[in-house]
């Protein structure tokens, strides 16, 4: 039987889910609700989608009998709020990057999913992997990790693909990583580097740069690249408060 998917937001994000949800069999995965704060948007979307039913409000999504697994997308600050709106309706939850706002918000959310006894699982890079890989399906993921003092966890993954292939993945927050990814095959190694933000800002050949950082990073990482005299386009919200615009 498939899981049976509600979508929380009708954003960019959720529209990106949307159509990579179509690449699975529908006997597998199916989106059967999406909700919004406007019935109006969670209609349209509904129809550009083929999603069956729609909502207006976010509440009605959480009572609904018919779904396994919520996806939520809305703003970092409503993570929490929402989070436990869902969760404490006994659903199942895979939640947009960031998790929540801070340590307390994160624990109440996992809190919550252990009393309802759902999962609640968050969304990190393994989308680099599925692109490098051209959305093919893996065939098994193996997932490993530790448990710090602060209750975060340090995981490492492993997918495997047809035709031998790996793909290896690991997270940190105990530690300072690279950001880099390396691929490598029978011919040859592709290296991509995420620049550090310093050194994109002194970057002469740059002229426009996209801010898509948390919301509270939105004022110094966007102040940083205005300084060095660059474009800036901010993802939404473009700050915490009117003083940061």
């Amino acid at each position: 039987m498939a899981t049976r998917w509600g979508l929380c937001h009708v954003g960019k994000i959720s529209h990106d889910f949307s159509v990579d949800m179509k690449t699975l069999p529908p006997g597998d995965h199916q989106i059967v609700v999406v909700a919004a704060r406007s019935l109006e948007r969670a209609r349209e979307f509904a129809k550009k989608h083929s999603i069956p039913k729609a909502y207006g409000s976010y509440e009605e999504l959480a009572s609904d009998a018919e779904i396994d697994m919520v996806y939520l997308d809305v703003l970092h600050t409503e993570h929490w709020r929402l989070g436990l709106l869902v969760l404490q309706a006994g659903k199942n939850m895979l939640c947009e990057k960031p998790f929540a706002m801070n340590s307390r918000e994160v624990g109440d959310l996992i809190a919550a999913s252990k009393k309802s006894n759902v999962f609640l699982i968050g969304v990190y890079n393994l989308q680099f992997v599925l692109m490098v890989f051209n959305g093919e399906r893996p065939e098994s993921i193996h997932a490993t990790g530790v448990l710090l003092n602060s209750g975060m966890d340090e995981p490492m993954v492993v997918m495997k693909f047809p035709r031998n292939r790996l793909a290896f993945c690991f997270f940190s927050i105990a530690v300072s990583l690279p950001n880099n990814a390396t691929i490598s095959g029978t011919t040859g190694t592709i290296r991509a580097t995420l620049l550090p933000h310093e050194e994109m800002a002194r970057d002469p050949e740059i002229e426009v740069v996209y801010v898509g950082t948390t919301q509270p990073y939105h004022l110094p990482v966007g102040m940083l690249f205005m300084k060095a005299q660059k474009n800036v386009l901010c993802e939404k919200s473009m700050a915490m408060n009117l003083r940061g615009v």
